[in-house]
């Protein structure tokens, strides 16, 4: 591919809006991971890795469950799904980003 098609392809990367949009989006992931990571140690673990058997919840954290209410459950779920939801655009965005400085 030449070097023109290719600049034309990954030039939207260069416009200030979306460089301020993903620096945003950035930021956001990696508070969000940081708070996932600490608060996922204060309360025991992590429902990823936990379970909920006959209306109980454990969060599992380093081979060892700690069961706590339905609501700290979906809490770490859905905080989780955050992280896998957050993270893959600022993948992409740092793949493309140094094919369109050239």
């Amino acid at each position: 591919m030449s070097a023109a098609i290719e600049q034309k392809k990954t030039r939207w990367l260069d416009r200030p809006k979306v460089r301020l949009a993903f620096l945003v989006l950035s930021i956001f992931a990696v508070a969000n991971f940081i708070i996932y990571a600490v608060v996922g140690e204060l309360i025991g673990g992590y429902s990823l890795n936990g379970r909920a058997i006959d209306g109980r919840y454990f969060l599992g954290s380093h081979g060892r469950l700690t069961e706590v209410s339905q609501a700290v459950y979906l809490y770490s779920f859905w905080h989780a799904i955050s992280i896998f939801v957050s993270w893959p655009p600022i993948v992409v965005y740092g793949l493309l980003r140094p094919a369109s400085k050239k």
